[in-house]
């Protein structure tokens, strides 16, 4: 009797079933090793086109970096990122009567008209703050002035020119 105890006792410790393997090791220890980051990817559209940008793609372009200070606190903030205008082809802001859309978070929209922006001051996508890279499902920044205000956007996921 108390042999079947002990065996029994020792069938609940030991696990008679194998972990699924593939090529000799358990799928836990292959996937292991593996870097599961996902290719994160900025849309800009013009007319019909779409293009994307990674964000490799965004650190090897001429890097902007711009200084302004929080209203709520006043602390300094360093924004570093790409002009938009060097993800768009040549004087596609310079009309009139162009349109900026950006689609961010939870299907909001900002439209900015291109006769509103500051002349000396692009919009840039900042994928940078003080130091930090952005994180997150959508890790760019939309930062725009305007004549009257500085507009800036989190989580920009589609730029659109109209």
């Amino acid at each position: 009797m108390i042999k079947r105890q002990l065996v029994l006792l020792l069938l609940f410790f030991v696990p008679l079933e194998l972990p699924a393997q593939r090529y000799g090791k358990p799928d836990s220890a292959q996937n292991y090793d593996r870097v599961q980051n996902p290719q994160l990817l900025l849309q800009v559209k013009i007319q019909r086109k779409r293009t994307y940008f990674r964000t490799s793609d965004l650190r090897k372009m001429k890097r902007v970096h711009l200084t302004l200070s929080d209203p709520s606190t006043g602390l300094p903030h360093t924004y570093e990122g790409v002009n938009l205008e060097d993800l768009l082809p040549q004087g596609t802001l310079v009309s009139e009567s162009a349109v900026i859309e950006v689609f961010f978070a939870k299907h909001q929209t900002l439209a900015i008209p291109g006769t509103d922006l500051h002349a000396d001051t692009k919009p840039i996508v900042v994928d940078t703050i003080d130091g930090r890279t952005l994180t997150g499902y959508v890790p760019y920044y939309f930062l725009a002035r305007t004549r009257k205000e500085i507009i800036g956007n989190k989580n920009a996921k589609l730029i659109e020119i109209k």
